[in-house]
C-alpha cells in the first residue's frame, strides 16, 4: 500500500532562495522558471497577492514584498531606478502625489 504524501500545490512565483529554504527544512519542492509570454501574468498575481498581504498586516515587511515584486517587475520592463524616481517625482510636483486622499466625485463638461 502506497503512502499518500501531503502536498500544497502553489503555481506562483516565489523569491530565488525559497527552494533552497524549503529544502533546508527537510521537504522538497518541484519548480521551473516562467516563460518569458507568461512572467508578466505572474508577476501581476504576486502583487496582488502581496497587496492583500499588506492590507491584512500593515507592516514594514508586507510593504517591502510588495516593493521587491514591484523592483522585480520595473526590472524585467527595462525601467532603471533612477528614471522611475525621476518620473515620480516629476508627477508629484506637477500633478501631486496622493497623500491627500483626494476623491473626485464627477466632472461637468
Amino acid at each position: 500500500q502506497d503512502l499518500l504524501i501531503p502536498m500544497k500545490k502553489y503555481d506562483k512565483i516565489v523569491r530565488d532562495k525559497i527552494p533552497a529554504i524549503i529544502r533546508a527544512h527537510g521537504s522538497s519542492c518541484k519548480t521551473r522558471t516562467a516563460k518569458p509570454e507568461e512572467i508578466m501574468n505572474y508577476y501581476r498575481k504576486k502583487i496582488d497577492e502581496e497587496l492583500d498581504e499588506l492590507f491584512e498586516d500593515p507592516s514594514a515587511e508586507e510593504m517591502a514584498d510588495v516593493m521587491e515584486v514591484v523592483d522585480a517587475l520595473r526590472e524585467k520592463l527595462g525601467l532603471d531606478i533612477n528614471e522611475v524616481i525621476s518620473a515620480k517625482s516629476a508627477k508629484r510636483e506637477d500633478r501631486g502625489g496622493f497623500r491627500n486622499a483626494t476623491i473626485l466625485i464627477h466632472v461637468e463638461e
